[in-house]
């Protein structure tokens, strides 16, 4: 997919012509465009974002076998979590903290019915029944896009998400606007490329009937 504008100066150029917006700073525009890619890294979650790491648990490391990873210190670009796997089990269910506490409550007393449990908290992947040696972690993640600059003329959102990166960078400007009746336009653009990246790729992989989740211990 062609990028809407070229380079870092060209996207700049582009914001402050396609706003109409003379009277910005250079340092206003270039804010703009950063904290439109905040928000992006924050609510878009597309196939062009998605990475996957195998993590082999070794007694050996760097991954030891255990319950618990900090994923910074496995995924440098972590941003979002997509799913994780286990070789020769498929897919494990993610549950709240409060859950998994419940969870290895129940294993810790005898239970088991051969499932595997994760959680996030605080970037720290928590997996029970407990990880051994020798088995594999396959984390799918959405990635900590990097961020356009001086030095970086192009990024994912550049390349594949134009329109979204345009529309996010004027609603960060509108801040600075008054009744101006183009931000309920740029919002509902907005939106509808949000939702169609976030929304549909998940009907896809899961189908549209809503999902059930039942927890059961013993």
């Amino acid at each position: 997919m062609a990028s809407l504008y070229t380079g870092y100066q060209g996207w700049l150029a582009g914001i402050r012509d396609y706003i109409g917006a003379d009277n910005y700073s250079d340092a206003q525009v270039q804010q703009f465009l950063f904290l439109a890619q905040l928000r992006l890294n924050r609510e878009l979650m597309s196939v062009f974002m998605e990475e996957r790491i195998s993590v082999p648990i070794t007694t050996a490391g760097p991954y030891f076998p255990g319950s618990s990873w900090k994923l910074s210190d496995i995924v440098p670009d972590f941003n979002k979590i997509h799913n994780v796997a286990l070789n020769g089990y498929g897919a494990i269910a993610a549950i709240p903290s409060n859950e998994m506490s419940d969870w290895f409550t129940a294993i810790s007393n005898g239970f088991d019915d051969g499932t595997y449990k994760y959680r996030i908290w605080a970037q720290t992947l928590g997996i029970q029944p407990a990880l051994v040696d020798g088995q594999t972690l396959g984390i799918q993640y959405y990635v900590e896009v990097p961020y356009l600059s001086a030095s970086l003329d192009s990024n994912v959102f550049t390349e594949h998400h134009s329109d979204a990166l345009l529309y996010a960078t004027c609603l960060e400007a509108s801040s600075y606007m008054v009744e101006d009746e183009r931000i309920p336009v740029w919002q509902s653009g907005y939106n509808a490329v949000i939702e169609s990246w976030n929304e549909n790729p998940k009907k896809v992989r899961m189908g549209s009937t809503p999902l059930v989740r039942k927890i059961k211990f013993g």
